[in-house]
């Protein structure tokens, strides 16, 4: 798809609310996911390549709320897969998680160009924990110092493990941590 509009839509007790893939050698950009909710899932908007180039470019994400699902641990807000490219984009959007292993948003992929906006919060009984950002072993997050630069990742957090950004690999990445 190319243009794709996903509005106004309230999603609950799914395994994955939105999935994004590209197929046959093909691209999907400029999808636009704006004012939805989602409640009691496992992943919220998860991006796959498929048989497609994996490139998510242009992709526009705002006034998205994302609530994992509180029965077991690994769920994931937003999910960007291996080989996925989000260039060129905006992504505002606040994820609540209610265990320590879930995760705002899990990157395998690559993030260039882009504006990120995330407030991530663990809404459990008591204590601390969960993962606002997680880094894999081929995530790409380009930094300022890097000619292909993000204009900025913000990480909102509260209630989370500290620290709330995990990148096992130490890949240079431009992520700003605000407990709130």
């Amino acid at each position: 798809v190319y243009n794709c509009q996903i509005r106004n839509v309230s999603i609950k007790g799914c395994d994955v609310g939105i999935k994004l893939t590209t197929t046959q050698d093909k691209w999907t950009h400029a999808n636009h996911i704006e004012h939805v909710r989602m409640e009691y899932v496992n992943k919220g908007i998860q991006f796959v390549q498929g048989t497609g180039t994996g490139d998510f470019g242009f992709t526009y994400i705002a006034d998205t709320s994302i609530s994992l699902r509180n029965d077991a641990t690994n769920k994931r807000g937003i999910e960007i897969g291996t080989n996925c490219k989000l260039h060129n984009s905006f992504v505002k959007a606040n994820i609540w998680l209610h265990y320590n292993s879930c995760f705002g948003m899990y990157v395998e992929g690559e993030i260039k160009y882009s504006l990120i906006n995330l407030t991530v919060e663990r809404v459990a009984e008591s204590g601390t924990g969960g993962v606002g950002i997680y880094l894999g072993a081929n995530a790409v997050v380009a930094v300022s110092s890097q000619e292909d630069y993000n204009q900025e990742i913000f990480l909102g957090t509260l209630n989370l493990s500290v620290p709330p950004v995990i990148n096992p690999q130490s890949r240079p990445e431009c992520i700003v941590v605000k407990a709130i």
